[in-house]
C-alpha cells in the first residue's frame, strides 16, 4: 500500500522518544501554539522544521549556561493568532467520560468529518452501504456502532431507508442526539443498549451494520446471535472489524496497542467469527474481504486533511495535548497493520431463507 507506506515512516517516528516535538508540551511556558502546530505538520510531512527564531525557552537556557539571569518571556512572543479558528468543546464538565471526553469528541470530528469519530467519513460509509444488494426505499436498517450517527443519516438520506442505532456508549449517545437533532434527523432514532445482554425484535431487519465494533465485544457469540436473529429472510449483514492475524499468544508489540488502545479491546481472529456465524445454521457467507489496505488509507486521509487545516485554523491551546494523544492512536493501529499482526476485514452474508435453514 505505496499511498500509506509514504506516510507510514513519520508516523512510526512519532512514537520514538527521541523526537523533539514529543519534548514540547503545548502547556510549557514559551511554547508557541501556532509554532507547534507547524512544526506538527512538518513533522506529518517527514520534514524537519525550521526554527525561524530562537524561542523563548531556548533563550532562557543559553542565558542559564551564561551566567545570566534569566528573564520571564515577553506575552508577545506567545501570541493567539488572530484569525485562529477556535471550535469549543460541547458540555464540557467535571463529569467528563475518560474514553470520550467532549474535548475529544469535538477533535474526532474536526479530523473525520461532522458525526464521525472513527476511521473514514461519509463516502466511506456510503461506499460500505453499496455492498448491500440493494438497498430500497422502505428498508429497515440496523447500525449496531453508530456513534455520533453520521453514518446512519447519510444512508438515509441516499437511500429513503428507516435507520435504527444502537449505541452502547453514553456519551457518544448524548452527541449523536444532539447531533442528529441539529441535523433535523430526529426521524433517525439514536438509542442505548448493554452489547453484552440486550434483545432485538426478530426478523425484523432488511439489513444490518457493524462497522469496528465486535473486537471490543466479551461474548461474541451471544452478541452475534442477537443481531442475526433480528434478520429478515434473505436479511443481509456487512461486518467490518479489526482482528488478529497470527496465532498464539499475542506478541508483546501486540498487547502493549491492546493494553494502550483508549477503549476495551476484546480481540480475537477472523475464523472465530466466521465459525460463530456458520455455527448457526441459518446465515451464508457470501463474501470475505482483506481490507486493511483501505482502512489504513481512510486513517492517512483524515489525518493529512486535518493537518492542512490546522495551520491556518488554529486549535485552542486546550487541543494541542488531545492532538499529541489522538495521533498516536491512529499511527500505532497503522503500525500493527503494517507488522501484519492486526488487519481489518469486511464480510457479507445474507440470512437463509427458513426452508434453506440448517438446525443447530
Amino acid at each position: 500500500m505505496p499511498s500509506v507506506l509514504k506516510f507510514l515512516t513519520p508516523i512510526i517516528k512519532w512514537i520514538t522518544p527521541q523526537r523533539a516535538l514529543l519534548s514540547e508540551t503545548p502547556s510549557d511556558e514559551g511554547v508557541d501554539t501556532k509554532v507547534w502546530v507547524q512544526k506538527l505538520q512538518a513533522w506529518w510531512q517527514g520534514v524537519e522544521y525550521n526554527t525561524p527564531s530562537i524561542e523563548p525557552r531556548v533563550v532562557q537556557k543559553n542565558q542559564a549556561a551564561s551566567g545570566q539571569k534569566s528573564q520571564p518571556a515577553a506575552a508577545t512572543n506567545n501570541p493567539e493568532p488572530a484569525n485562529a479558528k477556535h471550535i469549543a468543546p460541547e458540555n464540557m464538565d467535571a463529569s467528563d467520560d475518560a474514553v470520550w471526553p467532549s474535548i475529544r469528541l469535538t477533535l474526532a470530528q474536526q479530523i473525520w468529518g461532522e458525526g464521525f469519530c472513527m476511521a473514514g467519513g461519509m463516502d466511506y460509509v456510503l461506499s460500505l452501504a453499496k455492498h448491500f444488494s440493494p438497498l430500497v426505499k422502505d428498508m429497515i436498517l440496523l447500525d449496531a456502532n453508530p456513534q455520533l450517527g453520521g453514518g446512519m443519516l447519510w444512508i438515509s438520506k441516499k437511500y429513503d431507508l428507516t435507520i435504527h442505532g444502537f449505541e452502547s456508549c453514553q456519551p457518544l449517545l448524548r452527541s449523536g442526539k444532539a447531533y442528529l437533532a441539529r441535523m433535523g434527523a430526529q426521524i433517525v432514532p439514536l438509542r442505548n443498549y448493554n452489547p453484552e445482554k440486550f434483545e432485538l425484535a426478530k426478523d425484523y431487519y432488511d439489513c444490518v451494520l457493524l462497522r469496528e465494533f465486535l473486537y471490543q465485544v466479551d461474548k461474541k457469540e451471544l452478541y452475534l446471535n442477537q443481531i442475526c436473529q433480528s434478520l429478515k429472510d434473505r436479511g443481509q449483514i456487512i461486518i467490518t472489524d479489526l482482528v488478529r492475524v497470527k496465532s498464539g499468544e499475542p506478541s508483546k508489540r501486540l498487547q502493549d496497542w491492546i493494553n494502550n488502545e483508549p477503549g476495551t479491546v476484546k480481540l480475537s481472529n477472523i475464523e472465530t467469527t466466521l465459525a460463530a456465524l456458520k455455527e448457526r445454521g441459518d446465515i451464508e457467507i457470501r463474501g470475505i474481504d482483506d481490507i486493511s489496505s483501505r482502512y489504513a488509507k481512510e486513517i492517512v486521509t483524515g489525518w493529512k486533511r486535518y493537518l492542512s487545516t490546522v495551520i491556518e485554523h488554529v486549535p485552542r491551546r486546550e487541543f494541542l495535548p488531545w492532538i499529541l494523544k489522538e495521533v498516536k492512536i491512529w499511527a500505532k493501529r497503522i503500525e500493527m497493520i503494517q507488522s501484519g499482526e492486526l488487519a481489518v476485514f469486511r464480510i457479507y452474508a445474507r440470512r437463509k431463507p427458513i426452508l434453506e435453514r440448517k438446525p443447530k
